[in-house]
C-alpha cells in the first residue's frame, strides 16, 4: 500500500484516537522485538524527528528494523517545541519498555543538548547519535564573527599562538 502521510493520518484519525494508535504500536513492538532490530546496524534504533502530517506537526519516534514502525508520536503546537516533546517521548519509552530496549537513538542537530544526552545515556541506558551539520554551521558562524573583531584576535593570538 502506498499512501501519503496526510492520507494515512486522515484515515486513521477518523477511526482511532492518537492514544489508541500508540497503544497498538507499543503492543506490536513488545511482541516483535527481534524484528525491530535494524539488519544493517544489528541494533534496535529509535529515530526522533519532527514531522508534518497534513497541517499537523508531530514529534515522532520511529523504529527502523526489518519492518519499520512508528512507535510513538506527540502533537506539537508549533515549531520550536520539539525538544520538550522529544523528552516526553523518551520518558514514555522508559515507562513502556524500561531501560536498554533501544541500543541507539538517532536525531538531527536539534537533539544536540545536554539534557537529551543525559536522558538517553543515563536513564534509558542507550547511546545517542546526533547528526551535527547544524551545530557545525553554528560553530562556523560564531568563529567567523569572532575573527571579525581584532580585539578578540589579539586575545586568541596571545593565548593560542
Amino acid at each position: 500500500m502506498i499512501a501519503s502521510d496526510s492520507t494515512l493520518f486522515r484515515n486513521l484519525s477518523n477511526n482511532l484516537c492518537d492514544k489508541e494508535i500508540e497503544e497498538i504500536n507499543i503492543c506490536i513492538a513488545k511482541k516483535i522485538e527481534n524484528i525491530l532490530i535494524n539488519p544493517v546496524l544489528n541494533k534496535r534504533c529509535g529515530i526522533m524527528d519532527g514531522s508534518g502530517f497534513g497541517h499537523n506537526l508531530y514529534e515522532v519516534l520511529f523504529i527502523p528494523g526489518k519492518i519499520d514502525l512508528i512507535l510513538k508520536f506527540n502533537k506539537i503546537s508549533k515549531k520550536g517545541t520539539e525538544l520538550n516533546s522529544a523528552n516526553i517521548l523518551l520518558k514514555d519509552t522508559k515507562d513502556n519498555f524500561g531501560t536498554g530496549f533501544f541500543d541507539l537513538f538517532i536525531g538531527d542537530g536539534l537533539y544536540y543538548s545536554k539534557h537529551i544526552f543525559r536522558v538517553c545515556i543515563e536513564e534509558l541506558k542507550s547511546n545517542l547519535l546526533v547528526k551535527t551539520i547544524e551545530r557545525l554551521n553554528v560553530v562556523k558562524s560564531v568563529e567567523g564573527n569572532i575573527w571579525k573583531y581584532s580585539s578578540y584576535n589579539k586575545i586568541l593570538d596571545k593565548k593560542f599562538l
